[in-house]
Order: structure tokens, then C-alpha cells, then sequence
């Protein structure tokens, strides 16, 4: 479960990916999400669009550590899922949390766009270092994912990221770059994708396996945004 805003950004800016609520579910190689997102362009084109993705998918290949849990391992998944395009109240969303924290309301009209397809796959091989630290554990990982729609459009990310883990916590730094081809669906996603498109600087933290928080710089565009989470193991 997860829960991005860009007022957990460096700027609080408040506009452009405003705000996502995510969550996902894995059952043995089976995975499930269900993702939402309220996108703005008030200075740009003065429109508002939402979306709401659903998708499945799977485990092709996952490498599980025969001798010890510090064997570099690698994973491959791959999915498909459906996205909704239009009002699906991200205005009234966006405005109750505006009210909460003393902002003024948001008031843009909707885009409506046709429903997508998706096809996605997303990639991580993971090392550690091996060095006796005791109980904390230093490592990196490099992933690679990707994501097409039915509408012609695309997206590619690839990342590297250095982490410390201790117990159940960890905490980590990288860089991710995202790359998009094809048209946008609406003014109001193509606002968005130049913001994001880019090199990131990205950082998070995790505590007891459970609650994290990570955030991220677009070091070409400035755009920034904070996620607040929860993992749980049940």
C-alpha cells in the first residue's frame, strides 16, 4: 500500500502527478495491482484528467538463495492490465486534502480520453557485497522495467540503486532514468510526461519491514514527490 503526493515534494507545487494511491498483492508467483492517479496542468493547458489501472501478472523467473540470503539473485515479471481514463474524483480528492492542510481548492475542467491496454514487464538483478558486517548487509541492484499501451504509447526505466539493510530495515539511494515514446492521451498527460521524463535522484527508507518512505528529484526538470507506505507480510 502506498500513497504519493508531490506536497511531499522539495517545492510543494501541487500540480502536474498531484497525487497516487497504489496497492498490490502477490500470491505465490501470481501479482495483483490496483493503481490510482489524479493528474494536473493548471499553468499549462488548465485541464485535469484521473486514472485508474488494474493489472496482473506474473513471475517468469525468480532465483531463490540456496546457501545463504547474501547469493545475488535475479527476477523477471511480466503483465498485462487495463487503465480508465477521465473523472474518477481526483478534483474532490484533491480538495479535501487541500482543505485539510489550509490550501485553496482546485478547480480544472476534465479530459476524457478512450480506455488502454497495458503490457509491462519489469526485471532486478540484486548483489552483495561480500564483506562480514554481522547483521547489516550492503548491496545494489539494477532493474529495468517497461510498459506499452494500446494507444501507441511507451515507457522505459531503467535504475540503479545502493542499499544497507539491518534486520528488517533498510535504507536506499539510486538513480532512475525515465523515457517515453508516443502520443500522450490527453493535453494534461502530455504536461506530465515532460515533467517526469528524465534522470531521478531517488532515496528511501523502511522500518521493521514495514512502514517506508521514499522520495525522488528529477534532476533535468526539478519536479520531486514523496510516497508513504506500508509492506506487509501476511
Amino acid at each position: 500500500l502506498a500513497h504519493a503526493n508531490d506536497d511531499f515534494g522539495h517545492d510543494m507545487h501541487d500540480d502536474r502527478r498531484t497525487m497516487t494511491l497504489n496497492a498490490g498483492a502477490r500470491y505465490r508467483r501470481v501479482l495483483m495491482f490496483i493503481d490510482y492517479a489524479a493528474l494536473t496542468s493548471k499553468d499549462e493547458t488548465g485541464t485535469r484528467t484521473d486514472e485508474v489501472s488494474f493489472s496482473l501478472g506474473g513471475i517468469l523467473f525468480e532465483e531463490e538463495p540456496l546457501l545463504t540470503e547474501d547469493a545475488d539473485r535475479f527476477d523477471l515479471s511480466v503483465g498485462v492490465g487495463l487503465r480508465l481514463i477521465g473523472d474518477y474524483s481526483g478534483q474532490d480528492l484533491q480538495n479535501d486534502w487541500h482543505d485539510l492542510v489550509g490550501q485553496e481548492p482546485t478547480v480544472l475542467p476534465y479530459e476524457e480520453a478512450d480506455d488502454e491496454l497495458l503490457a509491462w514487464f519489469s526485471t532486478e538483478y540484486t548483489i552483495f557485497a561480500p564483506l562480514d558486517l554481522g547483521t547489516w548487509r550492503l548491496g545494489g541492484s539494477a532493474t529495468l522495467q517497461g510498459l506499452v499501451t494500446s494507444e501507441g504509447a511507451g515507457k522505459i526505466s531503467p535504475a540503479i540503486h545502493g542499499f544497507l539493510q539491518h534486520n528488517k530495515s533498510d535504507l536506499w539511494i539510486g538513480l532512475r532514468h525515465e523515457s517515453r515514446a508516443g502520443d500522450a492521451s490527453t493535453a494534461t498527460k502530455d504536461v506530465v510526461r515532460d515533467y517526469e521524463d528524465g534522470t531521478w535522484a531517488t532515496f528511501g527508507v523502511r522500518v521493521l519491514g514495514v512502514p517506508y518512505f521514499s522520495a525522488g528529484y528529477n534532476l533535468d526538470t526539478e519536479e520531486s514527490y514523496g510516497v508513504i507506505g506500508l509492506t506487509l507480510d501476511i
